[in-house]
């Protein structure tokens, strides 16, 4: 058995966001080649990752996927996973379903409200909505995105003013809509889940604001993650 990395480059992306993805790809790669196991590395840098998964036997190579996309096409994580799952191979990460579900924030709270999670009051709202909003903090975020994209210390509002201005943010630079949510402050952990049956928690991280009084800066923004 044999475990292939695989990773996308969009040609968009600037030489420093090649060189990071390509380094963490490397990273991963050559640890689990330390453990002794069988392992190859493709880099995905145009639409067509049929031409890669011919080169490999789905009966004896599972894809380690940090694959996030097909390079050029927007919101086709969903996509590389289908045909991934076509070639018949076995695969770290969601299912497409799940990753589908996953970009409409709204629709997840749904789910985890279902199985008693608590979570955030939130709305959808437009700039001419926010005069209806008078939860503060509140924190504004695309409705339909990943990876915190427009998250920024600004993104934390105290007042109507600010609440407009960063739905406009979310608008124009994602053309997308803004979910508005009550700010919750406090500590906050982060889970890693693996396998499937059973499943296993790895040991919880937690993000650290304590050294911050100021509830803007209590936020993982998109610069501090990337």
């Amino acid at each position: 058995m044999k475990v292939l990395v695989l990773y996308n480059l969009d040609p968009a992306w600037d030489i420093s966001e090649i060189n990071d993805v390509r380094n963490s790809a490397k990273v991963l790669f050559e640890s689990i080649k330390e453990e002794g196991i069988d392992s190859c590395l493709e880099e995905l840098n145009d639409p067509d990752l049929a031409l890669i998964l011919e080169r490999y036997n789905a009966g004896d190579t599972i894809i380690f996927n940090l694959c996030e996309a097909l390079p050029g096409i927007p919101y086709s994580e969903k996509r590389v996973l289908e045909i991934i799952e076509n070639f018949g191979f076995t695969y770290t990460g969601n299912v497409p379903e799940v990753i589908e579900m996953s970009y409409d924030k709204q629709k997840v709270k749904e789910v985890l409200r279902s199985f008693g999670v608590r979570v955030p009051f939130g709305k959808v709202l437009s700039p001419g909505e926010a005069h209806g909003w008078d939860i503060f903090p509140a924190i504004v975020k695309p409705a339909r995105e990943h990876c915190s994209l427009t998250i920024t210390e600004k993104s934390v509002v105290f007042d109507i003013n600010s609440l407009q201005d960063q739905i406009l943010v979310v608008n124009n630079e994602l053309k997308q809509p803004a979910l508005v949510e009550d700010f919750i402050d406090g500590r906050e952990f982060h889970v890693s889940i693996w396998n499937n049956d059973p499943p296993e928690i790895l040991p919880p991280a937690e993000m650290d604001f304590s050294a911050f009084s100021d509830a803007r800066k209590r936020v993982c923004t998109y610069d501090s993650k990337f």
